[in-house]
């Protein structure tokens, strides 16, 4: 018996029951088993992939959000699978001599080729756009690229919608899936294997852009047509799979979605709470002058990004030690920040939180639990990080929150 994996990223429930005609899921709903699953804390893609396919919690494999602490003095960097510290089951797997085929799963770049002997690898996200090793073992790359072309390498922070280009934006997503869809189709079905595991990001890139128009269903919509035509697609690939020849079938996603079309930027909130504190030198003073906490390098990539394409300056950025000190040396940033005279930091892609005085973290999650807009509050559940990640390791954060609907924290400053 061979064990099939269907990843579906940022799947909800919410949307499949209002979509018909989707024969092959609820064939699987009415004659497998289904239930809404926990997610990881918080509910991002990086940590929950892992622990999905560690069975472990953050805590144990290391990996807390896309971003991870290297050090004391807050350095960050993005994960790749190097940072996990656990085991997953394609090492398992190749350790009791059993073979494995991963296409485009998240943190799997760059490939343990030594614990993997004898697996197939196809990495997903996060994976570097110019990365030339992407898929291992060499001569399965040779063989994909002569047959199928280039590989739609999965962009590192995303691809970037511009206004008024939603419709190449879309047909980038059918595009991605079909020809990943048609490799892992060709793979299954030349190469011997005992599991497969297929992640499949299309919902995320939809739900991310276009999640109001979604949750609103309007069928006459023409982006919400498309989106019932993607679920189509996917459940017509589901039907291929349910055709396989002894395989068990199991389809898994990492969290759901909500609309959000309002940003808490957390070290805003630490800086006006008295928490974090500006350096006192004529750098940051002009810098501080020049710039606000609503005109700054988030939004003014905002409202770049709806003129033009920008993710390629954005991967860059992302990439580089150098890209980060650009962006500091021109931008109100953490290098304007008197981290050792402050109680409180945020980064990473949900506003963690991490106390640099860990005396002061009651009046910070105090402070977190008042948190208004518009007259309402909108923090509905603050978690300690020692009691989310007992004995976590690496550098796992203090204080982790949830806000109400339309709301999500981010990490941004005044820079």
């Amino acid at each position: 018996m061979r064990i099939f994996i269907l990843a579906l990223d940022s799947a909800d429930f919410k949307t499949i029951n209002h979509i018909e005609g989707l024969s092959n899921l609820q064939t699987i709903k009415q004659e497998g088993v289904w239930a809404p699953m926990r997610s990881t804390i918080p509910p991002i893609s990086g940590p929950a992939w892992v622990s999905m396919f560690s069975g472990v919690g953050p805590e144990v494999h290391g990996i807390y959000d896309f971003l991870i602490r290297k050090d004391e003095q807050f350095n960050f960097e993005l994960i790749d699978s190097s940072h996990v510290k656990v085991k997953r089951v394609w090492e398992y797997l190749a350790e009791n001599g059993l073979k494995c085929i991963s296409v485009n799963t998240m943190v799997t770049y760059p490939v343990d080729r030594e614990n993997n002997r004898g697996n197939i690898f196809i990495t997903g996200g996060l994976t570097p756009p110019d990365a030339d090793d992407y898929i291992w073992p060499e001569d399965v790359k040779r063989e994909i690229e002569e047959k199928f072309g280039h590989y739609p390498v999965s962009a590192r922070g995303g691809f970037a919608l511009r206004k008024g280009d939603e419709a190449r934006f879309i047909e980038r997503i059918f595009a991605n899936t079909r020809k990943r869809i048609e490799i892992t189709k060709y793979l299954l079905e030349r190469k011997e294997w005992d599991c497969c595991i297929h992640l499949i990001e299309g919902l995320d890139s939809f739900h991310h852009e276009f999640a109001p128009v979604l949750l609103e269903g309007d069928p006459e919509n023409e982006i919400y047509k498309k989106y019932v035509e993607y679920w189509h697609l996917i459940d017509e690939y589901i039907g291929y799979l349910m055709g396989l020849d002894d395989v068990n079938l199991f389809i898994v996603s990492d969290h759901g979605f909500r609309a959000c079309d309002k940003n808490v930027l957390v070290n805003n909130f630490l800086i006006r709470n008295g928490f974090l504190t500006f350096k006192r030198n004529l750098s940051t003073l002009v810098k501080r002058l020049i710039f606000n906490p609503y005109i700054n390098l988030y939004t003014m990539y905002r409202f770049a990004s709806k003129i033009f394409d920008v993710s390629r300056i954005k991967n860059k950025l992302l990439e580089t030690q150098e890209g980060g000190d650009t962006v500091g040396k021109l931008f109100l940033s953490k290098h304007n920040l008197d981290l050792e005279g402050s109680t409180a930091y945020s980064e990473g892609t949900y506003g963690q939180i991490y106390l640099i005085d860990p005396g002061r973290e009651q009046e910070v999650i105090d402070a977190l639990g008042r948190m208004e807009h518009g007259g309402k509050r909108i923090v509905q559940n603050i978690y300690r990080g020692k009691e989310i990640y007992p004995h976590g390791v690496g550098f796992p954060p203090d204080i982790v929150f949830d806000t109400v609907e339309g709301y999500i924290p981010h990490q941004r400053s005044a820079g």
